[in-house]
């Protein structure tokens, strides 16, 4: 298991990364995806209705970015072990390096 504390600035900035694509995940589908559809529903001549499905294209990309970050201490997926996933983890799923910078906890079996 490599170090458990983040040591450089490089693990830092590799967390406040995968804390940034969580976030733009939540803000689209609480903020962007409801503004098109409420925009498309009452006024359609302001929204094509094509917006709708941009907005959750969109909202679909953004995920996949997120579910592809890498832990910045064991370059290995943060979000995935195997076959096993949790997009909302707070630990990576490898060497236990809280998603807070604040050290480590052991991986659960």
């Amino acid at each position: 298991m490599p170090g458990s504390e983040p040591r450089d600035e490089f693990e830092l900035t590799g967390l406040a990364k995968i804390r940034a694509r969580r976030r733009w995940v939540w803000a689209w589908f609480f903020v962007a995806i409801p503004v098109v559809f409420l925009l498309t529903a009452l006024a359609p001549g302001v929204a094509p209705r094509w917006t709708r499905a941009a907005s959750l294209l969109v909202w679909m990309v953004l995920i996949w970015r997120h579910a592809l970050v890498r832990c910045p201490n064991c370059r290995q997926a943060f979000n995935r072990e195997g076959l096993r996933s949790n997009p909302w983890t707070s630990h990576c799923m490898h060497c236990g390096l809280l998603l807070d910078g604040s050290g480590s906890e052991p991986p659960r079996v």
